[in-house]
């Protein structure tokens, strides 16, 4: 990650934490038509059988009586490393997410909205511009087409292959739009739609709520991956394991036990529980192909040295206390991010306490 300049320590001006970000949030991912105007559930504009539509912007009544009543959600720590070497001390806040929520669970606590309110800028996996800015995502979006495309010609898939994820596509109401891009984000279309199913959007994950406080807010956002490391995350290095790896996901998304691994995975999450996250391979039933086993390392264990180098760095360079945030996944077991940042000196200490309810949710 490149550096930003340098900026002096200087009182944070006061901000009004939360709402800019919930509305900023929920606005990034509006329906069109079809949608409800209060982010309530709808009928899909295809049928009934057509998943609820992203949710759309709520009542500001209803966005604030979601902040009066909100409680602290995931693992926060703040980070701090003692002044050496003739290096001031250093301070920062490390926060696990997850991918979508509820508008109840995307309401920063009290916790988090003191850490918004202390933050200099925000650290991501990935840095997009303004809500609606699809240009934004371009760069990676180009990049994994490309890798798709290399990856079909050197070894043609399945016109079986092709027909299911159609029909995957069809089931879910997906848009045209959606239809043309590369396979590995129509499948997380249908991840999404599949989720709303269930209840959860990923218009109310944190990290968006975050993403948008900090637009509101006018602070700097920077990501940890470029996206070439995005896509070598993503798709296999040997072109031949494409075609398997998006039969397992689709064998995933078909699980009926997909809800029940979802909840017990929000549960964990909104409790802290990070032994439960760490074990997460033992009860997920979603890494249990060779590809799929391969596509999580990649994800997850593959990155975490480079980001802790990144973050760590980024926390010297700049005077200023700078957030990150990142999926909760990354936080647990010996190789997770606070491991490895404690490796370079960090210290770490817990603001949001454990609660109990998790290791016993099915």
């Amino acid at each position: 990650m490149s550096a930003a300049p340098s900026t002096p320590h200087r009182k944070a001006p006061r901000r009004r934490i939360g709402l800019a970000g919930l509305l900023l949030a929920a606005s990034a991912l509006a329906a069109g038509p079809g949608s409800t105007s209060d982010g309530a559930a709808g009928p899909g504009a295809d049928g009934p059988d057509c998943p609820p539509p992203p949710a759309t912007v709520p009542s500001t009544a209803r966005l604030q009586a979601a902040l009066r009543v909100a409680r602290d959600h995931g693992p926060l720590w703040r980070i701090e490393r003692p002044a050496r070497a003739g290096q001031p001390p250093r301070q920062g806040w490390l926060y696990g997410t997850v991918p979508q929520g509820t508008l109840a669970s995307a309401a920063p606590g009290p916790q988090l909205r003191e850490v918004m309110q202390a933050a200099r800028g925000l650290v991501l996996e990935r840095a997009v511009g303004l809500p609606g800015e699809a240009s934004a995502l371009r760069p990676t979006e180009a990049a994994l087409q490309q890798a798709e495309q290399a990856a079909r010609q050197a070894h043609p898939w399945p016109a079986a292959l092709g027909r299911r994820l159609a029909q995957a596509a069809d089931a879910a109401c997906l848009d045209a739009a959606d239809r043309t891009r590369p396979a590995l984000l129509q499948l997380a279309a249908l991840a999404e739609a599949r989720a709303r199913r269930a209840g959860w959007d990923a218009g109310w994950s944190q990290a968006e709520v975050l993403r948008g406080h900090a637009q509101a807010a006018g602070l700097p956002i920077q990501g940890l991956d470029t996206p070439e490391e995005q896509v070598a995350a993503l798709w296999p290095a040997d072109a031949a394991d494409g075609p398997a790896l998006i039969a397992d996901l689709l064998d995933q998304l078909d699980d009926p036990t997909w809800p029940a691994v979802q909840r017990r995975l929000m549960q964990a999450w909104s409790d802290g529980h990070l032994d439960t996250l760490a074990d997460w391979r033992q009860w997920c039933g979603c890494a249990d192909t060779p590809t799929t086993a391969a596509l999580w390392q990649r994800r997850l264990d593959a990155r975490q040295a480079r980001w802790a180098a990144r973050i760590d760095a980024r926390l010297q360079d700049d005077g200023g206390p700078w957030l990150v945030a990142i999926d909760a996944l990354h936080l647990a077991g010996p190789h997770g991010l606070p491991a490895q940042l404690r490796q370079r000196g960090w210290q770490l200490h817990p603001l949001t306490p454990r609660r109990t309810p998790s290791p016993t949710t099915p």
